[in-house]
């Protein structure tokens, strides 16, 4: 068992020390050499290797426990001894720093494997949909237009509304996004190039030798699964005529094979981030359009070769008509249900929630959680007995109201940027600036802010919602390519 020790006797397992870390550091440099060392350790064929990195920076528990480690050796950790599976020469390779002379280092298996087993299952069921799709839609052929756009959801489509006009729409599963897709697929009216089903050629023997791969070598196994599934299909979609692809799918383990084959066939691939998020370190597109300077910094990074442009805006601005009469509503935005599987920020969201009502309970205005888009029916039911307040999905609920939104970082961000007072949960070691950009209008923990008295007129919250916007404008006037 991979343990560290202190200098105050206390020991700490290396997934404990990676739980007190929120996802935002995950996504540093640091993070991403750890992924490309490792990486390159496991040997894989040349081809396959930045799938592999994307698989562990995304996926891996021995990632982000290296990363955590670094994180407690460079925040000046007393650490007198660290059991792991390498040398110390390995070690400080993977770390990119030396070891303090103080500390000594044993043997020791490391917490779980390279990645989890439930990966492999989660890439058989993966197969399984694409698959299905496959079956009862585009499998090979010509497509009725030049450009097509992959879809998983209604924001593949609302990224590209000019595109989408005479684009065929290519729908991939969202087997964890159901009701979203279902809601898609109701509401969506597909253009001049028509929609259909789409999936990822998945070889069954792949698949297969993913799940029978022993640990150590089962990430390579997930990683050439993935790699063969979305080269073929990229090799597809240009003999199908397709010239220009549009994607969001910065986030899919295997994207960059999918789009460095597509433009070995003369096509050309852009992509819209679907949210303020961070992803998949290394992309094969020739364009991505950004939102924010954080994510112009981190995929500028590991693509050098990038197009980046900016991406004005994810969603249309919430709008509100409330009534002459002053009502305020402090409304909490939940991340989705996989989001809290991040253990730092589910318990930061918990904390927000529980300082966010005694705010409006000391203002004595009522308090309503709004959705997550993925969250489904039995979510949002579960959502409403845990925490006891008024769930709703769509804005139109508290639209006669004067809302004052509270998140961590979510996207809702810039949807109620000037229509609204809107505050970012900030409690010293979260980072929302890597996601909404300079300038937050901020609530945090144990601050001297504990009260809404400032709102206490429509005006003032008009005016409020007003100089928040200049003022996280003035913060974030350079362009996302270029900064002072």
């Amino acid at each position: 068992m991979a343990i560290i020790h202190l200098a105050d006797g206390s020991r700490l397992r290396w997934r404990t020390l990676a739980a007190k870390l929120p996802n935002d550091y995950f996504f540093g440099a640091d993070h991403v050499r750890v992924a490309s060392q490792l990486a390159e350790g496991m040997n894989p064929p040349g081809s396959v290797l930045p799938t592999l990195v994307n698989l562990l920076a995304r996926r891996s528990p021995w990632t982000r426990q290296l990363t955590a480690l670094r994180w407690a050796l460079d925040s000046g950790w007393d650490i007198r001894h660290i059991a792991g599976p390498w040398p110390a020469d390995e070690l400080e390779c993977l770390l990119g720093r030396s070891l303090p002379s103080r500390t000594s280092l044993g043997y020791a298996s490391p917490d779980g494997s390279v990645v989890p087993w439930r990966l492999t299952v989660r890439l058989g069921i993966k197969a399984l949909w694409h698959g299905t799709f496959r079956l009862r839609g585009f499998r090979g052929g010509t497509l009725p237009s030049s450009s097509a756009i992959r879809a998983m959801t209604e924001v593949s489509v609302r990224v590209f509304p000019k595109e989408a006009e005479s684009a065929t729409v290519l729908v991939y599963p969202a087997p964890y996004s159901r009701q979203r897709q279902r809601t898609f697929f109701t509401q969506h009216r597909p253009g001049a190039g028509g929609r259909g089903l789409a999936g990822l050629p998945f070889r069954a023997w792949d698949v297969v030798a993913a799940m029978l791969a022993r640990p150590s070598q089962r990430a390579v196994a997930v990683a050439c699964a993935e790699h063969q599934a979305n080269t073929r299909h990229g090799v597809e979609l240009a003999r199908a005529g397709v010239c220009t692809l549009y994607t969001t799918d910065e986030f899919e383990i295997g994207s960059f094979a999918l789009h460095q084959a597509f433009r070995a066939e003369g096509g050309r691939s852009v992509n819209a981030a679907h949210g303020v998020g961070l992803y998949c370190p290394i992309v094969g597109y020739n364009e991505f359009r950004v939102l924010t300077a954080g994510q112009a910094d981190y995929y500028r990074a590991n693509n050098p070769e990038l197009v980046l442009s900016r991406q004005e805006a994810l969603n249309a601005r919430v709008e509100l008509q409330p009534g002459r009469r002053y009502r305020p509503t402090v409304v909490i935005v939940h991340q989705e249900a996989s989001y809290t599987a991040y253990a730092y920020e589910s318990r930061a969201q918990r904390e927000m929630l529980r300082l966010v009502q005694a705010i409006a309970k000391d203002a004595g205005w009522p308090v309503a959680i709004k959705a997550h888009p993925a969250h489904g029916d039995r979510a949002v039911r579960h959502l409403a007995q845990v925490t006891g307040v008024q769930v709703f999905r769509e804005w139109s609920t508290v639209a006669h109201d004067h809302p004052i939104v509270f998140l961590l970082n979510s996207t809702v961000f810039f949807e109620v940027l000037g229509v609204a007072p809107v505050f970012v949960y900030h409690d010293g070691v979260l980072q929302p600036e890597r996601y909404l950009g300079h300038g937050l209008p901020r609530v945090e923990p144990g601050s001297d802010w504990v009260s809404l008295s400032h709102l206490g007129t429509a005006k003032e919250w008009l005016e409020m919602a007003r100089n928040q916007a200049a003022e996280w404008q003035a913060a974030n006037h350079t362009s996302v390519l270029c900064h002072d």
